[in-house]
């Protein structure tokens, strides 16, 4: 036993370790600002009001692309995020803008609902899929845009950077999202090369979302934006990721919050396929290494007290490296020696949510119990049918 965890824990060593890399070079191929003219429709859904939401609207009215267009969207007209909304696009009146109310009434995912309702009134066949959090720079869309320009690529993501934090919850989910969820996107994307789509930025041609059934195939599942880069890699069109980064801002959110977010993500991957999600174990080498530890521990011998020490320094190595990688890739400088105190919580918060994904079917999406079955498909068990408080059809707000 001691020899196969030893063995187990050498090749997560290594895969952790060729992440980390993967971290350094795609902070390198970070591009420099490349010329597009295709025209983009900016598709916003927005619900509540998220941690500095003006200023995040406002970074996608000074993008440097030369044609574009914001179409605003909420649900329901009593939403705070329509005043945010009316605001930001009333201070640039040059940014051709347009706020829709209503959703489409069929499906089971809120945000698939909404971005219906939105698809209906966008002008262009480039359209991009932006949370309300997400913050960028003045060349994100024109650097994004630059990659259809190739006419093999049908969809383009990006990956994340968690900025801002204010609570201990905001500095786990951020800290998340700095280490394995990009540990994890570097190594498929850039080393397996399977690009992972991030829904959280997704620019795709309505032209290609339509030849895989349109956004309605996607509405009775979690993960849409998985699904859709699945659907178009299985008709031969191009799946890319481009390295210039988005920010999402996470500034006051509880540990509740963080902790429910990154269960349901991990109860989303369990349902896309067990295969894949058994892989992760390959991310977790400090639970191989705490196992051996364990068991060497357990059956001591003449070379245990030399074989505890290894794994004790090649887990502190491992640690630093994360750090490391980490502090670069989200671009916080010395002051990210201060993730140090966290990242065992991490690091063992993770197995945590990876154990509870395989018994947990229930997810909380935007305050509705739902079940996630296989393949991310939705279910809900409640008799009574979601209340719709504005219509489908689009109204001015």
């Amino acid at each position: 036993m001691v020899f196969f965890l030893l063995f187990i824990s050498a090749i997560s060593v290594v895969f952790t370790a060729l992440s980390h890399a993967g971290v350094h070079w795609l902070v390198s191929k970070r591009p420099r600002m490349q010329s597009s003219r295709i025209p983009v429709s900016i598709l916003k859904p927005l619900k509540g009001l998220d941690d500095e939401l003006e200023a995040n609207l406002e970074s996608f009215c000074h993008q440097t692309h030369p044609h574009y267009e914001i179409i605003f969207g909420v649900a329901d007209r009593l939403d705070p995020a329509l005043a945010v909304a009316r605001k930001v696009a009333a201070a640039h009146p040059k940014v051709a803008s347009r706020i829709v109310v209503g959703e489409c009434p069929t499906g089971l995912n809120p945000k698939v609902r909404l971005l219906r309702a939105l698809l209906r009134s966008a002008r262009y066949d480039a359209i991009l899929i932006s949370d309300s959090n997400v913050r960028v720079g003045e060349h994100y869309l024109a650097t994004t845009a630059a990659e259809l320009e190739d006419p093999t690529v049908g969809l383009v993501s990006n990956p994340i950077i968690g900025t801002g934090a204010s609570t201990l919850g905001s500095a786990l989910d951020n800290l998340q999202l700095n280490s394995y969820v990009i540990f994890g996107l570097t190594l498929a994307n850039f080393i397996g090369r399977f690009a992972c789509v991030v829904g959280k930025s997704m620019l795709l041609r309505r032209s290609s979302l339509q030849r895989i059934g349109g956004l309605g195939r996607f509405a009775d599942v979690l993960a849409e934006d998985y699904l859709i880069g699945r659907a178009m890699r299985e008709l031969g069109i191009g799946v890319v990721t481009c390295p210039s980064a988005i920010h999402t801002i996470n500034k006051s959110w509880s540990l509740r919050k963080t902790w429910q977010r990154h269960l349901r993500w991990s109860q989303i991957r369990r349902s896309l396929g067990t295969p894949g999600y058994l892989l992760e174990l390959l991310l977790l080498p400090h639970l191989w290494l705490a196992a051996t530890v364990g068991s060497l521990l357990m059956n001591p011998s003449r070379w245990s007290a030399s074989a505890l020490s290894s794994c004790v320094c090649v887990y502190i190595l491992l640690c630093l490296s994360e750090t490391v990688a980490t502090v670069r890739w989200s671009e916080q400088g010395s002051g990210g020696i201060s993730l140090l105190p966290f990242a065992a919580l991490r690091q063992f918060g993770q197995i945590a949510l990876w154990l509870l994904a395989w018994g947990k079917s229930e997810v909380d999406w935007r305050g509705k119990k739902l079940n996630i079955a296989k393949g991310s498909k939705l279910i809900d068990r409640s008799r009574n049918a979601p209340r719709l408080s504005v219509p489908f059809a689009r109204q001015a707000a």
